[in-house]
Protein backbone atom coordinates (compact mmCIF):
# COMPACT_ATOMS: atom_id res chain seq x y z
CA UNK A 1 0.00 0.00 0.00
CA UNK A 2 2.88 2.30 0.62
CA UNK A 3 4.28 1.37 -2.73
CA UNK A 4 1.08 2.37 -4.44
CA UNK A 5 0.79 5.49 -2.17
CA UNK A 6 4.57 6.74 -3.45
CA UNK A 7 3.56 5.74 -7.10
CA UNK A 8 0.47 8.42 -6.40
CA UNK A 9 2.62 11.00 -5.24
CA UNK A 10 5.02 10.50 -8.69
CA UNK A 11 1.83 10.38 -11.28
CA UNK A 12 2.13 6.30 -11.75
CA UNK A 13 -1.11 4.22 -11.91
CA UNK A 14 -0.37 0.97 -11.50
CA UNK A 15 -3.40 -0.18 -13.87
CA UNK A 16 -2.87 -4.37 -12.91
CA UNK A 17 -2.94 -5.28 -8.83
CA UNK A 18 -4.08 -8.87 -8.77
CA UNK A 19 -2.21 -11.47 -6.74
CA UNK A 20 0.37 -12.21 -8.98
CA UNK A 21 1.45 -8.71 -9.53
CA UNK A 22 2.04 -8.91 -5.61
CA UNK A 23 5.24 -10.45 -4.53
CA UNK A 24 6.17 -11.37 -1.19
CA UNK A 25 10.05 -11.48 -0.24
CA UNK A 26 10.03 -11.87 3.71
CA UNK A 27 8.47 -11.06 7.04
CA UNK A 28 6.45 -8.30 6.13
CA UNK A 29 8.45 -6.64 2.94
CA UNK A 30 6.01 -7.01 -0.21
CA UNK A 31 7.08 -5.68 -3.88
CA UNK A 32 4.30 -4.64 -6.12
CA UNK A 33 5.85 -6.09 -9.77
CA UNK A 34 4.69 -5.05 -13.44
CA UNK A 35 4.16 -1.19 -13.90
CA UNK A 36 4.26 -1.95 -17.56
CA UNK A 37 0.97 -1.29 -17.72
CA UNK A 38 1.32 1.77 -15.58
CA UNK A 39 0.04 5.30 -16.54
CA UNK A 40 2.27 8.12 -16.04
CA UNK A 41 0.03 11.20 -15.43
CA UNK A 42 2.52 13.62 -15.56
CA UNK A 43 4.34 12.36 -18.58
CA UNK A 44 3.53 13.75 -22.01
CA UNK A 45 2.29 10.31 -24.23
CA UNK A 46 -1.29 8.58 -25.39
CA UNK A 47 -2.70 6.33 -22.54
CA UNK A 48 -4.05 2.98 -23.87
CA UNK A 49 -7.16 2.07 -22.31
CA UNK A 50 -8.87 -1.35 -21.13
CA UNK A 51 -5.39 -2.92 -19.47
CA UNK A 52 -5.53 -4.55 -16.53
CA UNK A 53 -7.20 -8.25 -15.16
CA UNK A 54 -10.80 -8.10 -15.94
CA UNK A 55 -11.53 -9.24 -12.39
CA UNK A 56 -10.05 -6.88 -10.84
CA UNK A 57 -10.85 -3.96 -12.50
CA UNK A 58 -13.11 -1.01 -11.50
CA UNK A 59 -16.89 -0.85 -12.82
CA UNK A 60 -15.57 2.72 -14.21
CA UNK A 61 -13.02 1.01 -16.28
CA UNK A 62 -14.82 -1.57 -17.66
CA UNK A 63 -17.25 0.69 -19.24
CA UNK A 64 -14.91 2.57 -20.53
CA UNK A 65 -16.66 5.57 -18.33
CA UNK A 66 -13.19 6.93 -17.16
CA UNK A 67 -9.57 6.91 -17.02
CA UNK A 68 -7.37 4.53 -13.91
CA UNK A 69 -6.70 6.32 -11.14
CA UNK A 70 -5.28 5.59 -7.52
CA UNK A 71 -9.19 5.36 -6.86
CA UNK A 72 -9.13 2.05 -9.12
CA UNK A 73 -5.69 0.56 -7.99
CA UNK A 74 -7.73 1.05 -4.77
CA UNK A 75 -10.69 -1.06 -5.81
CA UNK A 76 -8.14 -3.56 -7.50
CA UNK A 77 -6.37 -3.77 -4.10
CA UNK A 78 -9.92 -4.40 -2.15
CA UNK A 79 -10.07 -7.33 -4.88
CA UNK A 80 -7.20 -8.89 -4.05
CA UNK A 81 -8.19 -8.46 0.04
CA UNK A 82 -11.61 -10.44 -0.66
CA UNK A 83 -9.78 -13.43 -2.39
CA UNK A 84 -7.13 -13.16 0.05
CA UNK A 85 -9.91 -13.37 2.44
CA UNK A 86 -12.85 -15.83 1.25
CA UNK A 87 -10.47 -18.18 -1.57
CA UNK A 88 -12.83 -16.64 -4.05
CA UNK A 89 -13.22 -13.69 -6.42
CA UNK A 90 -16.18 -11.25 -5.88
CA UNK A 91 -17.18 -11.77 -9.01
CA UNK A 92 -16.80 -15.07 -10.75
CA UNK A 93 -18.39 -16.26 -14.52
CA UNK A 94 -17.76 -18.69 -17.19
CA UNK A 95 -16.39 -15.97 -19.54
CA UNK A 96 -15.23 -12.48 -19.01
CA UNK A 97 -18.68 -10.94 -20.59
CA UNK A 98 -20.13 -12.55 -17.65
CA UNK A 99 -17.21 -10.95 -15.06
CA UNK A 100 -18.13 -7.53 -16.19
CA UNK A 101 -21.67 -7.76 -16.29
CA UNK A 102 -21.87 -8.71 -12.64
CA UNK A 103 -18.82 -6.16 -12.04
CA UNK A 104 -21.30 -3.08 -12.91
CA UNK A 105 -24.69 -4.64 -12.12
CA UNK A 106 -24.64 -6.73 -8.97
CA UNK A 107 -23.33 -6.62 -5.31
CA UNK A 108 -21.04 -9.26 -3.85
CA UNK A 109 -21.71 -10.92 -0.95
CA UNK A 110 -19.49 -9.70 2.28
CA UNK A 111 -16.23 -11.74 2.85
CA UNK A 112 -18.34 -13.02 6.31
CA UNK A 113 -21.25 -14.46 4.28
CA UNK A 114 -18.08 -16.55 2.46
CA UNK A 115 -16.18 -17.11 5.48
CA UNK A 116 -17.47 -17.82 8.91
CA UNK A 117 -15.37 -16.26 11.53
CA UNK A 118 -14.61 -12.99 9.99
CA UNK A 119 -14.87 -9.69 12.21
CA UNK A 120 -17.35 -7.04 10.78
CA UNK A 121 -14.80 -4.50 10.67
CA UNK A 122 -13.32 -6.71 7.92
CA UNK A 123 -16.41 -6.23 5.78
CA UNK A 124 -16.63 -2.47 6.21
CA UNK A 125 -12.65 -2.27 5.22
CA UNK A 126 -13.50 -4.77 1.93
CA UNK A 127 -16.83 -3.35 1.13
CA UNK A 128 -15.57 0.48 0.94
CA UNK A 129 -12.69 -0.53 -1.00
CA UNK A 130 -14.81 -2.24 -4.01
CA UNK A 131 -17.92 0.27 -3.74
CA UNK A 132 -19.05 0.86 -7.35
CA UNK A 133 -19.17 4.28 -6.94
CA UNK A 134 -15.36 6.09 -6.70
CA UNK A 135 -16.72 8.57 -4.36
CA UNK A 136 -17.61 5.89 -1.86
CA UNK A 137 -14.79 4.47 -1.76
CA UNK A 138 -11.42 5.56 0.64
CA UNK A 139 -10.31 8.31 -1.01
CA UNK A 140 -7.01 8.53 -0.40
CA UNK A 141 -4.43 5.53 0.63
CA UNK A 142 -3.57 7.14 3.91
CA UNK A 143 -7.17 6.44 4.51
CA UNK A 144 -7.35 2.95 3.71
CA UNK A 145 -3.96 2.41 5.18
CA UNK A 146 -5.45 4.25 8.85
CA UNK A 147 -8.71 1.58 8.35
CA UNK A 148 -6.21 -1.40 8.13
CA UNK A 149 -4.26 -0.34 11.29
CA UNK A 150 -7.05 0.31 13.44
CA UNK A 151 -8.48 -2.99 12.24
CA UNK A 152 -4.94 -4.46 13.15
CA UNK A 153 -4.32 -2.97 16.48
CA UNK A 154 -7.96 -3.88 17.70
CA UNK A 155 -7.00 -7.63 16.54
CA UNK A 156 -3.44 -7.23 18.38
CA UNK A 157 -5.10 -6.28 21.44
CA UNK A 158 -7.47 -9.29 21.58
CA UNK A 159 -4.58 -11.65 21.21
CA UNK A 160 -2.79 -9.80 23.62
CA UNK A 161 -4.96 -10.28 25.93
CA UNK A 162 -6.11 -14.02 24.99
CA UNK A 163 -2.39 -15.07 25.47
CA UNK A 164 -2.32 -13.68 29.24
CA UNK A 165 -5.14 -14.99 30.13
CA UNK A 166 -3.34 -18.56 28.56
CA UNK A 167 -0.19 -17.00 30.51
CA UNK A 168 -2.21 -16.56 33.62
CA UNK A 169 -3.61 -20.19 33.80
CA UNK A 170 -0.33 -21.33 32.63
CA UNK A 171 1.52 -19.70 35.91
CA UNK A 172 -1.85 -20.89 37.82
CA UNK A 173 -1.60 -24.64 36.97
CA UNK A 174 2.33 -23.77 38.00
CA UNK A 175 1.59 -23.21 41.81
CA UNK A 176 -1.00 -26.33 42.19
CA UNK A 177 0.04 -29.16 44.30
CA UNK A 178 -1.69 -31.48 42.01
CA UNK A 179 0.71 -30.28 38.69
CA UNK A 180 3.97 -30.14 40.60
CA UNK A 181 6.72 -31.62 38.78
CA UNK A 182 4.86 -31.53 35.67
CA UNK A 183 6.69 -30.07 32.80
CA UNK A 184 6.29 -26.99 30.84
CA UNK A 185 5.14 -28.75 27.45
CA UNK A 186 2.47 -31.04 29.48
CA UNK A 187 1.63 -28.40 31.63
CA UNK A 188 0.31 -26.51 27.85
CA UNK A 189 -1.11 -29.58 26.90
CA UNK A 190 -3.01 -29.08 30.05
CA UNK A 191 -4.43 -26.13 29.21
CA UNK A 192 -5.47 -27.32 25.37
CA UNK A 193 -7.50 -30.42 27.04
CA UNK A 194 -9.31 -28.46 29.32
CA UNK A 195 -11.92 -26.19 30.06
CA UNK A 196 -12.23 -23.51 32.93
CA UNK A 197 -14.98 -21.69 34.70
CA UNK A 198 -16.06 -19.81 37.31
CA UNK A 199 -18.88 -20.89 40.11
CA UNK A 200 -20.55 -19.36 42.89
CA UNK A 201 -20.68 -20.63 46.23
CA UNK A 202 -23.51 -23.47 46.84
CA UNK A 203 -23.16 -24.62 42.81
CA UNK A 204 -23.57 -28.01 42.68
CA UNK A 205 -20.69 -29.26 40.30
CA UNK A 206 -21.40 -33.04 39.92
CA UNK A 207 -24.19 -34.43 41.63
CA UNK A 208 -24.37 -38.57 43.08
CA UNK A 209 -26.21 -40.89 40.47
CA UNK A 210 -25.74 -38.67 37.45
CA UNK A 211 -23.81 -40.02 34.62
CA UNK A 212 -20.46 -38.15 33.77
CA UNK A 213 -16.87 -38.74 31.33
CA UNK A 214 -15.03 -35.43 32.99
CA UNK A 215 -13.10 -35.06 35.99
CA UNK A 216 -12.14 -31.86 38.03
CA UNK A 217 -9.12 -30.15 39.13
CA UNK A 218 -9.90 -27.12 41.60
CA UNK A 219 -7.90 -24.15 40.81
CA UNK A 220 -9.62 -21.78 43.28
CA UNK A 221 -12.02 -21.83 46.32
CA UNK A 222 -13.61 -24.56 48.33
CA UNK A 223 -15.77 -27.97 47.13
CA UNK A 224 -17.95 -29.92 49.78
CA UNK A 225 -18.23 -33.93 49.01
CA UNK A 226 -21.29 -35.64 50.16
CA UNK A 227 -22.73 -38.59 50.27
CA UNK A 228 -26.20 -39.19 51.13
CA UNK A 229 -26.32 -36.39 53.58
CA UNK A 230 -22.90 -37.32 54.95
CA UNK A 231 -20.26 -34.73 54.22
CA UNK A 232 -17.10 -36.69 52.97
CA UNK A 233 -14.74 -34.23 53.21
CA UNK A 234 -13.75 -30.51 51.99
CA UNK A 235 -11.30 -30.23 48.84
CA UNK A 236 -9.48 -26.81 48.05
CA UNK A 237 -7.03 -25.81 45.13
CA UNK A 238 -4.92 -28.57 43.73
CA UNK A 239 -7.25 -31.15 44.24
CA UNK A 240 -9.29 -33.15 41.96
CA UNK A 241 -12.54 -35.15 41.59
CA UNK A 242 -14.67 -37.14 39.60
CA UNK A 243 -11.46 -39.06 38.02
CA UNK A 244 -13.07 -42.14 38.53
CA UNK A 245 -14.26 -41.63 35.37
CA UNK A 246 -11.20 -41.56 33.69
CA UNK A 247 -10.01 -44.79 36.22
CA UNK A 248 -12.96 -46.88 35.39
CA UNK A 249 -12.74 -47.63 31.97
CA UNK A 250 -15.87 -49.61 31.98
CA UNK A 251 -18.66 -47.59 31.30
CA UNK A 252 -19.83 -47.20 34.67
CA UNK A 253 -19.99 -43.73 35.14
CA UNK A 254 -22.20 -42.92 37.90
CA UNK A 255 -21.40 -40.13 40.14
CA UNK A 256 -20.34 -41.83 43.46
CA UNK A 257 -20.97 -38.57 45.43
CA UNK A 258 -22.41 -35.07 45.14
CA UNK A 259 -19.61 -32.27 45.07
CA UNK A 260 -20.79 -28.51 45.67
CA UNK A 261 -19.12 -25.36 46.19
CA UNK A 262 -18.80 -23.44 49.53
CA UNK A 263 -16.84 -20.66 48.41
CA UNK A 264 -16.47 -18.89 44.69
CA UNK A 265 -14.29 -21.30 43.27
CA UNK A 266 -12.55 -21.69 39.81
CA UNK A 267 -12.37 -25.10 38.55
CA UNK A 268 -10.94 -26.99 35.00
CA UNK A 269 -12.87 -29.62 33.76
CA UNK A 270 -11.00 -32.23 31.53
CA UNK A 271 -13.04 -35.29 30.01
CA UNK A 272 -11.63 -38.42 30.24
CA UNK A 273 -11.57 -39.21 26.69
CA UNK A 274 -9.23 -36.22 25.83
CA UNK A 275 -6.81 -37.19 28.28
CA UNK A 276 -6.74 -41.01 27.26
CA UNK A 277 -5.75 -39.34 23.71
CA UNK A 278 -3.23 -36.71 25.17
CA UNK A 279 0.44 -37.21 24.59
CA UNK A 280 1.70 -40.90 26.58
CA UNK A 281 4.12 -38.37 28.72
CA UNK A 282 1.05 -36.41 30.00
CA UNK A 283 -1.09 -39.63 31.03
CA UNK A 284 1.42 -41.15 32.98
CA UNK A 285 1.50 -37.98 34.94
CA UNK A 286 -1.94 -38.17 35.45
CA UNK A 287 -1.80 -41.93 36.19
CA UNK A 288 0.83 -41.21 39.09
CA UNK A 289 -1.04 -38.78 40.28
CA UNK A 290 -4.17 -40.42 40.32
CA UNK A 291 -2.47 -43.48 41.98
CA UNK A 292 -1.03 -41.19 44.60
CA UNK A 293 -4.03 -39.67 45.95
CA UNK A 294 -6.15 -43.34 45.75
CA UNK A 295 -3.50 -44.35 48.21
CA UNK A 296 -3.60 -41.32 50.25
CA UNK A 297 -7.58 -41.63 50.58
CA UNK A 298 -6.36 -45.38 51.68
CA UNK A 299 -4.37 -44.53 54.32
CA UNK A 300 -7.12 -41.75 55.55
CA UNK A 301 -10.03 -44.28 55.68
CA UNK A 302 -7.99 -46.86 57.66
CA UNK A 303 -6.88 -44.29 59.91
CA UNK A 304 -10.74 -43.53 60.46
CA UNK A 305 -11.32 -46.95 60.77
CA UNK A 306 -8.67 -47.59 63.14
CA UNK A 307 -10.00 -44.61 65.58
CA UNK A 308 -13.72 -45.68 65.23
CA UNK A 309 -12.50 -49.19 66.74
Amino acid sequence: MRALAFAQTIGLTHRDIKPGNILHKEGTEIKIADFGAAINKVADHTVITNVGSPAYMAPELVTGGTQASHLTDIYALGVVMYYLLTGRLPFSGANTMSVIYQIVNTEPEPPSAVRNGLVPEFDAIVMKAIAKDPAQRYQTWDEFGAALAELWKKEHKAEEKHDQSETERFQLLRTLPFFHGFPENELWEVLKISKWAKFKPETALIKEGDHGDSFFILAGGYVRVTRGKKTLTVLSAGDCFGEMSYLKKTGDDHRSATVTTTSDAIVLKIRAADLRGASVPLRQLFDERFLNILVQRLENANQQLAVMS
